[in-house]
């Protein structure tokens, strides 16, 4: 059996050397209560900050519908996720502005997995430069035999957000060929801010952003005190005033409130959080089959596979913000002045691209507004992202054991996987706001081919609670519909050979494993033209492509000092395990990276202590490679150290086992965007990368920054240790199962560039908006009971505080986020009336007692008590918690 860690066979996963692998079976799958592949994955205690959820992710353009576990707390693309050992493409979107990547667990039904192992360590050696925070390996049910048919449905006791799961299981062969598959079907409502009490608060900036109707706007005290407004004298020469709330958009100049800047209170502000999706609204379905053939027994496997998984998912994003109406880059939003002709001070015609002659007569200013000026585009509803996204794989393969001596083995196979993921939005166009606004512009004139049907502009003097009726008719013209198509391809071919007994010692045989592999990468992010040029409000990408392939080398070996009979006081078993990969990259660089462990039995099989060194290494993504920039990103090292330690299984109690592993993992050089500020120190003091530059005005004032797009960073270090109790009763009443585990996050250390000292994260925000977080603690603690059909389990889940930043107009206060328990609870029973074949059909028909044998009547409930998240900046934390609140559900399986 190969577990993940080593490919040096071993008969169960607690023999793997010194690799600390976490098994999830089938049974405890079931038994979960998580629904979907996400939910399994990410409420591990080891996964911690910087996954990608499917809630919360709504204003993340990149990989939306798409999440990820990320262990430690590392970026995502710092944890290697494989399917049945092998390699599949990530989601080409992406996170982070499209450039950190990851393999989307959304593609991956629930019902098609068998188990899971998760490798609490490093493993570049063994897989490559993915494995630097550890490795998920998720097998797909093979060699099933039958049928299997599921059915569930579940929904939240709050707002409707019902859930439907099918799959049909199948599987058929002999000794020798043997043919199987997973059919699923998964379908999910959304969740609105608006359907949980907690999530409609508006108390804090964050939540009612100064991205109002009725708009914030930048004037000038020229234009405010010639339309008979009154600002105060302590205002200066320039500040902001919004319209009277519940304005129709006629308002005069003296009605107007003013304040110096949207941090003030007296400041407009909307309730975004009444109108923003949280859980998307998802549809997903898809096929897996796999099949193999024995040429000549044992020694020669045919094997292959396809799997094919669509996934469909609605965002809502709410009305769209503006920020500033003039950004750095990108289409600037101007307000024309009140009529044609001079204006009076704000900025001119040439700086806002406004065209002479340009009026909108709601404007009562003769003003062009503009700058920092804030709105949210009411009137033409929220911004939308369909997403659609194919992922398709396909594997052949030669695999045989027992070979030469019996103890030879070897694994040849050809994978090839493709994920296409198109994005949809809906949004306004800038462009177009712009032109609504202007009462000049030919689609307001009858006469024109332009002619949109109406000869009254837009007016932005309103508030979104009054009703302006020709503002909404504009709707049709304003809003766009640009398309983003991400495209990634990647091609692996694996050669693996091992021996479980090279050579023989005392202790036992030497195990060896050596092999060869080749990839090749490609990525496209092909970007709508509107979306490049900043014209969607908020977001401005970049499109991108890439190509790159890598040839590899890796040998390990395990080497049995003291073991079997060959024993001595203090060392009743003492195993030594080295590793050494070799990677030769196509952007012309290579690296050579080392590991090395040992399994320690003192005394019996009562406890293990095991532990770990290696180093590994991550490139840049293809995106951070082919940036449009014009210097060359460097890929970097990253040097990882794990420790994994203390494995007893006390004599005195059968069926304990306890554990306790270590880690210690430090990363140099992580690349991340490339700060403004430390560029132009580095261009003024001589140390320009290639291409950079500074512009200046005549007075000094810096006008344009040209920059690489990336650069590497400083250092990142995860210290702590993960727990594990297990425990099996058996009695004259069933049997009882305990299963607890916990992970101590002792400290997150970062440093952003390299000469600043390191920051302690441990328990704080990794995002203060968007709210995930460094967890101290977090656990999983399950109890079950077994007995003549019935199994019920109950679960409780543990998610520790931390310190948040609450944003205020004057001050920013830490804020306590509290610690949070959560409960579940499944009670199943399995009928079996164990028919004999005879009995299976009357008439031709099937026999209701054959109906009804090995039938699993399932009903449980997550979130016994229907806590809610913990109240944090932005209403609670989106990126840790979602908002389903109570979740009931029921399911039915037969098995034939």
């Amino acid at each position: 059996m190969i577990v993940t860690g080593s490919y040096i066979p071993t008969q169960t996963a607690a023999e793997v050397g010194a690799n600390p692998v976490q098994v999830i079976d089938r049974y405890t799958i079931e038994k979960s209560g998580e629904r979907n592949t996400e939910e399994l994955l990410r409420n591990q205690p080891v996964a911690n900050a910087n996954g990608v959820p499917t809630s919360g992710n709504v204003g993340n353009i990149s990989g939306q519908g798409a999440s990820s576990i990320s262990l430690r707390g590392f970026d995502p693309g710092a944890t290697l996720v494989l399917l049945d050992g092998h390699r599949m493409v990530s989601h080409p979107s992406g996170t982070n502005g499209g450039t950190e990547f990851f393999v989307d667990l959304n593609t991956i039904p629930r019902a098609a997995i068998e188990s899971v192992e998760i490798l609490k360590d490093g493993a570049s050696t063994t897989y490559g430069a993915d494995a630097v925070a550890g490795v998920v390996n998720i097998k797909l049910r093979h060699n099933f035999q039958g049928a299997e048919a599921y059915a569930e449905y579940g929904n939240s006791t709050g707002t409707d957000s019902g859930e439907t799961a099918a799959s049909i299981a199948f599987g058929v062969g002999d000794n020798n060929t043997h043919l199987s598959g997973v059919v699923n079907y998964y379908r999910r409502n959304s969740i609105y801010t608006t359907d949980r009490g907690y999530d409609r608060k508006n108390g804090l900036p964050p939540i009612a952003t100064a991205n109002s109707e009725p708009y914030n706007l930048e004037l000038s005290r020229a234009a405010v005190v010639a339309a008979g407004g009154n600002p105060p004298l302590d205002l200066g020469d320039t500040f902001f005033g919004h319209a009277p709330f519940f304005s129709n958009g006629t308002a005069p100049a003296s009605n107007y409130v003013y304040y110096p800047d949207v941090n003030d209170p007296a400041a407009a502000h909307f309730p975004i959080n009444h109108f923003t999706g949280e859980l998307p609204d998802t549809e997903r379905y898809g096929v897996f089959i796999n099949a193999d053939h024995k040429i000549f027994g044992d020694q020669m496997v045919a094997y292959g596979d396809v799997f094919f998984e669509r996934a469909d998912v609605r965002n809502d994003f709410g009305p769209a913000p503006t920020v500033a109406f003039q950004p750095v880059n990108g289409v600037t939003i101007a307000i024309p002045p009140h009529a044609p002709g001079p204006t009076l001070g704000g900025p001119s015609h040439a700086d806002t691209g406004v065209p002479p002659g340009a009026y909108n007569p709601f404007n009562p200013f003769q003003q062009i507004i503009s700058g920092n000026s804030q709105a949210s585009l009411f009137e033409f509803g929220n911004e939308k992202f369909d997403n659609l996204t194919d992922a398709f794989f396909t594997t052949v393969g030669l695999r045989g054991d027992k070979l030469l001596d019996g103890n030879w083995g070897y694994d040849a196979a050809f994978r090839y996987s493709h994920i296409d993921a198109t994005i949809d939005f809906t949004a306004p166009s800038k462009t177009r706001f712009n032109r609504v606004l202007n009462a000049a512009d030919p689609i307001f004139d009858p006469t024109s081919r332009q002619f949109i049907g109406t000869t009254i502009p837009f007016n932005p003097f309103g508030d979104f609670r009054r009703k302006i009726p020709n503002n909404y008719r504009l709707a049709d013209f304003v809003v766009v519909h640009p398309r983003e198509e991400d495209t990634g391809g990647l091609a692996v071919f694996d050669l693996n050979i091992y021996s479980t007994k090279l050579f023989d010692l005392p202790a036992g045989g030497v195990g060896l494993a050596f092999g060869a592999q080749f990839q090749d990468e490609t990525l496209s992010q092909d970007v709508d033209k509107r979306l490049e040029a900043g014209d969607i409000p908020v977001f401005q990408l970049r499109s991108a492509s890439g190509n790159r392939n890598s040839y590899a080398g890796y040998a390990e070996m395990s080497i049995p000092v003291f073991g079997n009979d060959f024993s001595i006081p203090g060392f009743h078993a003492l195993q030594f395990t080295g590793a050494a990969r070799y990677e030769s990259f196509s952007t012309g660089s290579n690296v050579m990276v080392p590991k090395v462990g040992l399994r320690w039995q003192p005394f019996d099989d009562s406890l293990t202590v095991r532990a770990t060194w290696g180093e590994g290494y991550r490139l840049p993504s293809l995106t951070q490679l082919n940036a449009p920039v014009s210097s060359s990103p460097q890929s970097f090292i990253d040097p990882v150290k794990n420790v994994a330690v203390f494995v007893p299984t006390p004599k005195f109690a059968p069926g304990l086992t306890v554990s306790i592993d270590l880690f210690d993992i430090e990363t140099t050089g992580r690349v991340t965007s490339s700060d403004p500020a430390r560029t132009v120190t580095r261009i003024e003091s001589g140390n320009a990368f290639p291409g950079e530059s500074v512009v200046r005005d005549e007075n000094g004032n810096l006008v344009l920054i040209t920059q690489v797009a990336f650069q590497n960073t400083a250092s990142q270090k995860a210290r702590g240790a993960d727990f594990s109790i297990a425990y099996e009763l058996q009695t004259i009443v069933g049997t009882f199962r305990s299963t607890t585990l916990a992970t101590l996050l002792d400290s997150f250390q970062f440093s952003p560039f390299p000469g600043q000292p390191e920051k302690e994260l441990r328990s704080s925000v990794t995002n203060p908006f968007l709210e995930d977080a460094y967890l101290k603690w977090k656990g999983l603690s399950q109890l079950g009971w077994n007995w003549h059909g019935f199994d019920t389990v109950f679960t409780a889940h543990y998610r520790d505080g931390f310190h948040d930043i609450l944003i205020g107009p004057n001050e920013n206060k830490e804020h306590w986020v509290r610690q949070t328990w959560f409960f579940d609870v499944q009670a199943s029973y399995e009928i079996q009336t164990h028919t004999k074949p005879e009995e299976r059909l009357i008439n031709g028909w099937p026999s209701w007692r054959y109906l009804l044998d090995k039938t699993t009547i399932t009903f449980g409930v997550n979130n016994i008590f229907d806590h809610d998240p913990p109240r944090s900046n932005n209403n609670f934390p989106h990126l840790l918690y979602d908002p389903t609140g109570r979740f009931t559900y029921a399911s039915l399986k037969k098995e034939f």
